[in-house]
């Protein structure tokens, strides 16, 4: 019976060990999967060789919740399981990536160097050895390099001085080379060079925040040694802001004249802007400069306007033009005011003296002559304030003033051109009161506004606006300068 127990007791033992036994054996030989993404070493030196100091990121491309480590020179560096890894010693970089159950994963490897390896010291030449005495020959003195300074700040467009001093050879020359890598295999801004002397310039437009100078020994072309130098870029010269052209403008005065036909009338044309101070003078019948006027009527190149004797225009319309910018000039409204129509048509009487016919006496010579009608008023017009300007998104107020007729009221009108035909900018307009509003947008330099009698629609006058640009400065709302007491002749 004892035997029994003992024999069961040892089986379910067995069998417990044979099933042990075979979990393991299933965990130790199951297959692994495949990372499904790949990994790899960013940095921000656009070059495969990088400097000490420079932080690498790790970035994998797969969505698998991994795990990093950092490895120098084949090692894993302890600690550096981060994403992220600043190298601070030379070697060759690379990070792997791990998952429980699935295959590790290793990038590429990143050489990291020191851009001021130490300067190695130099062996003392060995003492001459007699060869006498049997003993071997000597090995030549090792040839190291050093380079003064090896780290340094030059501004951009000067220029700085290199020494090299040679251990371990009599023949101490050396080459110079720079270049914006620590490989010396980066390109460097035209102008930026070293001379045989050690003499580094760096030009004015360098674009290489940091540039390498390396000096190699002429003995032994595998000793050399290298410098690190931070450009300082210099500050952009500002651009001269060019000064706006001053903007020509043209007035006329008297700014309402009037004249007799037959007689003259000097105008005077004021011309700001320029130093060209000449103008050309045009007289015409209508307001759009082509009218015609009568024989005799004219206006010389010094502004002196002869009206003749004859003139059937009631108002004639000067304009002065700019010959420093033909596109500016100034309108102003004449108003000619006919001979008087009375004069002395008595004396009739003595052009029938019939030789005094008894009882007839003189018929004619004393006979009161009826009085000569008074002439009909002329209607004129006129716009103050004269030689207006306004800037542009300002209203300006104008004043019109009727004479020659007890109605006073008047029409509005605003054009670009002289001849009333020309739009303007969106937003530009003159209510009926003679309130001239300049739109923001308005491009016209110079507006003519137009005032048309109501009584006499034959009859108006028309002023020319300077519009000042918004960057010429707030040259005041010249529309208050107006007697706008007058307001209400409008409204009449």
């Amino acid at each position: 019976m004892k035997n029994m127990v003992r024999l069961i007791g040892k089986t379910i033992v067995f069998a417990f060990v044979l099933f042990m036994f075979a979990s393991c054996l299933s965990w130790l030989f199951e297959p692994l999967e495949t990372l499904e993404g790949n990994i790899s070493i960013e940095y921000q030196n656009p070059y495969n060789t990088v400097v000490m100091g420079t932080e690498l990121s790790a970035v994998y491309s797969g969505s698998e919740p991994i795990h990093y480590q950092w490895n120098r020179d084949g090692s894993s560096i302890p600690g550096a399981t981060g994403q992220k890894h600043i190298a601070w010693q030379p070697g060759r970089y690379t990070v792997t990536v791990r998952l429980s159950g699935y295959y590790s994963k290793t990038s590429g490897s990143i050489t990291v160097i020191d851009p001021n390896p130490p300067t190695p010291t130099p062996t003392p030449a060995p003492a001459p050895v007699n060869p006498g005495h049997g003993q071997g020959h000597q090995q030549a003195p090792a040839i190291a390099v050093s380079i003064n300074p090896s780290s340094q700040s030059v501004e951009a467009g000067s220029s700085i001085q290199f020494a090299a001093a040679v251990a371990g050879t009599s023949n101490t020359r050396v080459s110079w080379r720079v270049s914006s890598t620590p490989d010396m295999r980066g390109g460097v801004t035209s102008g930026t060079s070293i001379n045989s002397s050690g003499r580094l310039t760096v030009s004015a437009n360098e674009r290489a925040n940091i540039l390498y100078v390396t000096v190699t020994s002429a003995a032994d072309s595998s000793k050399s040694a290298i410098a690190s130098i931070t450009v300082i870029q210099r500050a952009p010269t500002p651009t001269p802001v060019p000064l706006p052209a001053p903007i020509i403008s043209v007035s006329i005065n008297p700014a309402s004249p009037s004249v007799v036909a037959g007689s003259t009338l000097q105008l005077n044309a004021v011309v700001t802007g320029s130093t060209n101070t000449r103008v050309s003078w045009k007289v015409s019948s209508t307001p759009d400069m082509r009218g015609g006027v009568t024989s005799g009527t004219s206006i010389n190149s010094n502004g002196n306007l002869t009206v003749s004797a004859n003139e059937r225009a009631s108002t004639l319309y000067v304009t002065a033009t700019s010959a420093a910018d033909s596109s500016k000039s100034s309108v102003v409204v004449v108003t000619v005011i006919p001979r008087s129509q009375g004069g002395n048509q008595g004396n009739q009487g003595n052009q029938s003296n019939q030789g005094n016919r008894p009882g007839q006496g003189n018929q004619g010579g004393n006979q009161q002559q009826p009085p000569a009608p008074a002439p009909t008023p002329v209607v004129s017009v006129s716009i103050g304030p004269a030689n207006p300007s306004v800037g542009v998104g300002s209203p300006l107020q104008l004043t019109a003033t009727v004479t020659g007729s007890t109605n006073t009221m008047v029409t509005w009108r605003v054009s670009s051109t002289p001849d009333m035909r020309g739009g303007v900018g969106n937003g530009t307009s003159i209510n009926s009161n003679g309130r001239l509003t300049i739109s923001a947008n308005e491009n016209a330099a110079t507006l003519y506004v137009m005032a048309i009698s109501a009584a006499d629609t034959t009859k108006n006058a028309v002023i020319a606006v300077t519009v000042i640009p918004r960057n010429q400065g707030n040259q005041g709302n010249q529309g208050n300068q107006g007697n706008q007491g007058n307001q209400g002749n409008n409204r009449r």
